[in-house]
Formats: structure tokens, C-alpha cells, sequence
């Protein structure tokens, strides 16, 4: 049987830093509109989950029209084949577009844009009915964009990168709801220019880099992960997941080295710091720690940990250890409410090496005034510090309000 949920929702936002700028800050409210769609299919034969959504910001102060963003949009899809079968076929597809305020106050768009497609296939084994096997691969694409006025390689596309290879998982069930899991994936990744001209004469980018050359080397590399661990409900109101893995990431400097060959020979300089790798016990230790207790029915807390590594775009990498926490439940039977909250620290490092701490709090309220409408209210503070006060620059502090309306069928 199929089933279809179109939505759309209306929103009002204040938020108190809207170019996240470390220094003057700017308050702004803007509109929001967010049309969504589900559609999900359950039959012995196949199954099928899609989500896809689209989300328009429109600041109605002249002098923020740079944030008036309307490209993002969501996708994604899960399909399996012969889901209860010895034999199947498990695939996902994602494609999405999203964006993130820039300090770019005098350029005609405010924004650091990623565009990620990426796939997934799965043969799945399921020898009896406790064990299930997968075996496949994955590809992922990424893209990232700015205002080529202010992005410091001289250029509005700061890079591309394609990432692709096999990955295994399997899953034993021990109890109804309880698993042993584990997984491996290796992967190869290149990006589109593995060295970037820098504008090494503006202060702003002498501040985020300890040494300024006229390239940046962005290497290619090989991916390691895997995992393994235990995730369930081991009792009636206990919920735990104990995962830990292991991450390799190796960085193929020779690549950065090729690529400027010609400029190096022509005098200009090469930044230091491309060779950073992660490699070896205990650095590559990653791990995913989850307890889930219900405090009382439909009253549900969660705490957890997670710490991993991956590579990002103006760097090699960065490593980070999250802690969380979350509270969701239902006062009455039209009021539900969320509570979350966490802190991360994030280690950058490569040509550009920095350390950061993230403190995020959030809550929101949802009043189901009919069976179709739900009224919304919440709000959010951000903040991003630097850890060792060497870079001051990328700080800031983010409150922020929202209230809406959701039509929903």
C-alpha cells in the first residue's frame, strides 16, 4: 500500500548574528516557506521511502536581500528489493542543496553553498532470519560555491571532489530488537584542484592561515572505516547502542605536488601542512554511543557520544568528539515538545590547522490545532569559539526565534 504526505509550512525566523560575523553584529528576521513530500511503499515484494522538500529564506530588510536564498532543496530515497527474501537488492539515492551564512556582507549572495549527490547499492544475503548481509558499493559527488568576491582562492567554485568504493555491513539479531552490527568501507576521493591560488595579500586570510603561500594544497587520499558493536532495546524502557571503529585517512601529497609543479617552477610558494594524515591507534579510533531511557510513556531522553574523522574542503581533515543530548515527548494529546542540546569539538587539520569548540541549544513546541494543522514556536542559541584563542576570527554567537504554521495530510 502507498502512502502519500505532502506539507507545507510557513515560517517567521529572527535570528540575533545573520552573516555570523565574529564582530557587529546584524539582527534580521526573515520568512520561510517549506513545501515537503513523503511517499512510502510497503509490500512483500518491495519497499519504498522518499522524502523530498525545498526551503525558500526571504529577508524583507533591503539591506539583507543577500540573504534571500532560494535553491535549497532535499532529496532523498531508499528502495529494497525482496526485503524479506534470501536474496535482495538494497539502494539509496540522495541529492541535496544546502547552504550556510557566509560573513560576506557586501557580496551579492551571503552564503557557503555544498550540492551532494550521492548513491548506494546493496546485494543483501539473509542466510536464515537472524543474519543479514550486504555487500556493494557507493559513490558520492560534492560541490562547494561562494560569492567570488570574497572566497579566498579567487574563485566562486572552491572545489569539487568525487569520492567512491565497496563497503560490507552485516547485522545478527539476537533479541526481537536488539543487534550485533558491523561494517567496512574503503574508499579512493579526488578533488577537481589539489592546489588553489590563495589571495595571501588580504589580512583576513593571513589570519586563518600560520603560513601563507600562493597555493593551498588540497590532496587526494584513500578513506578507511570500520565498525562494530551492539545496538537495541535491551529492556522495555532501555534503549543502548555501543559502536566503535576504526578510521584511516592517507593523503597522497604527490598529488598536491603535481598539480602546482608548473606555478612552484614559475617561483611562486607552496603552503606546508598537505601531508596530515590520520592513520594508527590511538588516533583513528572512532566510536557511536547511545542510551535511550523512557522516563514515562511518550517521555523519552537521550544521551550519547560520537567521534570521527572526515575529509572537508579546505583542509585535509577534521576529527571531532560530539556529546548530546535530547528530550522529546507529548504533553497531552495535542502538544509535543523537543529539547536538544550538545557540544563538539573540531580539529582541523592540513595546509590550514585550527581547533574549535561548538555549543548548540534548541527547543521547539508543535500544538496540533486540527488534524491537518500544526502550530509551531521555538528557538535556538549557536556558538563557535576558537579553543586555543588563536582565531578569533571564526567566532560567533547565534540566538534565534521562530513561529509558523505546517498543513499537513
Amino acid at each position: 500500500m502507498a502512502v502519500v504526505e505532502p506539507a507545507l509550512e510557513f515560517l517567521g525566523t529572527w535570528r540575533s548574528n545573520v552573516y555570523l560575523t565574529e564582530t557587529d553584529e546584524q539582527a534580521g528576521f526573515y520568512f520561510g516557506l517549506n513545501p515537503t513530500l513523503g511517499l512510502s511503499l510497503d509490500a512483500p515484494e518491495a519497499r519504498l521511502g522518499m522524502n523530498a522538500g525545498y526551503f525558500a529564506r526571504i529577508y524583507p530588510k533591503p539591506e539583507l536581500r543577500n540573504l534571500n536564498r532560494f535553491n535549497d532543496v532535499a532529496l532523498d530515497t531508499d528502495f529494497d528489493l525482496a526485503p524479506s527474501g534470501v536474496v535482495g537488492l538494497r539502494t539509496k539515492f540522495g541529492y541535496n542543496v544546502s547552504s550556510r551564512p557566509s560573513e560576506a556582507e557586501a557580496a551579492s549572495t551571503a552564503y557557503l553553498q555544498k550540492q551532494d549527490l550521492d548513491g548506494q547499492a546493496l546485494v543483501m544475503i539473509r542466510p536464515g532470519s537472524s543474519l543479514e548481509l550486504g555487500a556493494g558499493g557507493f559513490v558520492q559527488w560534492l560541490d562547494y560555491n561562494t560569492d567570488e568576491n570574497v572566497s579566498n582562492i579567487r574563485s566562486a567554485n572552491l572545489n569539487n571532489r568525487l569520492e567512491y568504493g565497496p563497503r560490507v555491513d552485516f547485522k545478527w539479531r539476537f533479541f526481537p530488537k536488539t543487534a550485533v552490527v558491523g561494517g567496512y568501507r574503503y574508499s579512493w576521493f579526488y578533488w577537481k584542484d589539489n592546489a588553489l591560488w590563495v589571495d595571501n595579500q588580504a589580512d583576513w586570510v593571513r589570519d586563518y592561515f600560520t603560513e601563507v603561500g600562493d597555493l593551498l594544497g588540497i590532496p587526494d587520499g584513500r578513506d578507511t572505516h570500520a565498525y562494530f558493536g551492539v545496538r537495541g532495546r535491551f529492556t522495555e524502557k532501555l534503549i543502548l547502542g555501543l559502536v566503535a571503529g576504526y578510521a584511516q585517512l592517507n593523503y597522497l601529497e604527490e598529488t598536491v605536488d603535481a598539480d602546482a609543479a608548473n606555478e612552484i617552477a614559475q617561483g611562486f610558494s607552496l603552503g606546508p601542512g598537505y601531508d596530515a594524515d590520520v592513520k594508527g591507534f590511538p588516533q583513528g579510533l572512532t566510536a557511536n554511543v547511545e542510551v535511550g531511557y523512557q522516563l514515562a510513556p511518550r517521555h523519552n531522553f537521550l544521551v550519547g557520544y560520537r567521534r570521527d574523522f572526515r575529509d572537508i574542503f579546505f583542509t585535509n581533515y577534521v576529527g571531532y568528539n560530539d556529546f548530546f543530548a535530547q528530550y522529546s515527548g507529548e504533553l497531552g494529546d495535542r502538544v509535543k515538545a523537543n529539547l536538544n542540546g550538545g557540544f563538539r569539538t573540531e580539529a582541523y587539520r592540513g595546509a590550514y590547522s585550527r581547533d574549535d569548540a561548538f555549543l548548540r541549544v534548541a527547543a521547539n513546541l508543535s500544538y496540533a490545532a486540527a488534524s491537518y494543522v500544526d502550530l509551531r514556536v521555538g528557538g535556538w542559541w549557536n556558538e563557535r569559539a576558537s579553543a586555543d584563542r588563536e582565531h578569533p576570527e571564526i567566532e560567533y554567537d547565534d540566538f534565534g526565534a521562530f513561529g509558523g504554521v505546517k498543513f499537513h495530510y
